[in-house]
Order: structure tokens, then C-alpha cells, then sequence
């Protein structure tokens, strides 16, 4: 996996510092990633290898298997002093770094989590793209609302190979995979700076933000007119909210919460000042 983006470190401390466990992106060379899982195995280190079925043909029969998305790929989940004894001893067992900054790679837990639970379903109408692939940016961030995939989150955008948006999970600078096509009704989008909702046990929190995607619509479309400056506001109102409507003065971030509480039916930053 050459040409990696800025990955997402985890923390401020150095990769190789502390005692947690910690999800590193690996790759096992000459496609000895089943030998390198074995052998993490009997070290009782937890490791997850992205896997898909696909029909080989094998002596003439069609036969149905698990098989690596990305030969090699794997990610494994250690203290960093332990997986570095371990790779001192497999030499086909190499980190995979950022091109430009050449550290490791280390998947935040939420991040891999979300993965894995995606992942680890198998399902066949799954897509898989290279980073690159995928330009997350003109997409919309995203929680799913029920079903398989219930409390999940991703962007929403469009991508290769699908005539419909799909919901989209990265690890960044490795991979990236496709959802099958949801519902447009289990989907909600999160609002601007909202900060991603903890695990537990495999499930967000409730606390589920009620706008439809048609409503992001019209916010969308709102947004130019509850940014502006509210006429009649006077010096002396500038730096706080009137009425919940946001006022100019206020950081754009802060306007744009408010923007979205007052489209909930909130009360939008009420007597917040700069």
C-alpha cells in the first residue's frame, strides 16, 4: 500500500510510547498474511484481516471462499513494545508508514471499531477503494438509524460502481469500503462539529439528531440567509445571539451551530458573546 495520505494518529504521545494496545496497519509480504496471522495467534495477539467471499473454480467445480480484500493487508492490535518483539522475529511482518512523515500508521480505536463492524459482516455488496479512490469531501457525514448497520457512522457520497450514494467508512491512508445501498429514511446526517457519539458495546449512545435528509436540503439551502447578519441588529447586540437567530460577529463554527439548533426547534447558543 505505497503512496499513503496523512494518516490519523491516536493521541499526542509517540506510537512506541505506554503500555496500551494500540491498532496498527501491517502488511505481511509475499502474501504471507495466513502465515502471519497464525503465528499472531499463538502469540494471543488480536489481529483482523479484511476478508470477502468470492467463486474460484477449482478441478471444475465452482467453490465459494473467504478471501483477503488487499493481499497482505492486515491490522493488529498490541502494545507497541510487543508487536516490535514480534516483527524483530518475522521479517516479512513490516508497519505500513506515511510516505511523508514515515511513522507508523495507527488506527484510532472508534475508527477501526466501525470498520470491523462493517467489515466483518462479509457482505457481497460491499465496495472496497483505494483511499484515492474516494473523495470523502463532497460527501455528507452520516449515522445510520436501523438496521444491520444501526448506530453506525461514514459519509454519504457517491462512488464508482454504484448508481446510488452509498455510506462510506475509511481508514485513513489504507482503505476504504462502501456500504450496500441504505434507505435513505435510516439515514441521518450529523450536523456540522458534532463530535462523533462513544462505543458502547458495539452501539452508540441514543441521542439521535431527528433531520431527515431532505431537511439537510433545505438547511443547506437556509444556511446563506442564518449566516448573514440579522437586519436590525444594533452595535450593541454584536457578539451574542438575538432571538436564536446568529449573529455575523460570531465565529462562522458558532453560527453554524446555531444555525442547526435553531433548525432543531433549539434554542441557538442563547446569550453566548465573544
Amino acid at each position: 500500500m505505497e503512496g499513503i495520505d496523512e494518516p490519523k494518529q491516536e493521541g499526542n504521545s509517540s506510537p512506541l510510547c505506554g503500555g496500551r494496545k494500540r491498532w496498527f496497519a501491517m502488511r505481511a509480504t509475499y502474501r504471507r498474511s495466513k502465515n502471519a496471522r497464525e503465528l499472531l495467534d499463538k502469540e494471543k495477539i488480536e489481529c483482523f484481516i479484511p476478508m470477502r467471499y468470492e467463486t474460484r473454480e477449482i478441478r471444475g467445480k465452482k467453490k465459494r471462499e473467504l478471501t483477503p480484500v488487499v493481499q497482505n493487508l492486515m491490522f493488529v492490535h498490541a502494545i507497541p513494545s510487543v508487536i516490535q518483539e514480534v516483527k524483530s522475529r518475522v521479517k516479512y511482518l513490516q508497519y505500513i508508514v506515511n510516505v511523508r512523515s514515515g511513522e507508523k500508521i495507527i488506527v484510532p480505536e472508534d475508527q477501526m471499531r466501525r470498520f470491523i463492524a462493517v467489515t466483518g459482516t462479509y457482505d457481497e455488496q460491499l465496495l472496497w477503494f483505494k483511499p484515492e479512490e474516494v473523495n470523502l469531501a463532497k460527501g455528507t457525514r452520516v449515522r445510520i438509524t436501523g438496521g444491520v448497520f444501526e448506530g453506525e457512522e461514514g459519509v454519504f457520497v457517491k462512488v464508482r460502481g454504484a448508481r446510488e450514494r452509498r455510506v462510506v467508512v475509511e481508514i485513513q491512508g489504507v482503505i476504504a469500503v462502501a456500504m450496500a445501498t441504505i434507505h435513505p429514511d435510516l439515514i441521518e446526517p450529523l450536523p456540522p462539529g458534532e463530535k462523533k457519539q462513544v462505543a458502547n458495546k458495539g452501539n452508540y449512545n441514543s441521542g439521535k439528531i431527528m433531520t431527515s435528509l431532505h431537511q439537510e436540503k433545505q438547511l443547506k439551502a437556509l444556511l446563506p440567509s442564518l449566516l448573514a447578519i440579522r437586519p436590525g441588529v444594533t452595535d450593541s447586540q454584536k457578539g451574542s445571539v438575538s432571538d436564536g437567530y446568529p449573529n455575523k460577529s460570531l465565529s462562522r463554527g458558532k453560527r453554524q451551530e446555531a444555525a442547526w439548533s435553531l433548525c432543531r426547534g433549539r434554542p441557538a447558543l442563547r446569550g453566548y458573546s465573544l
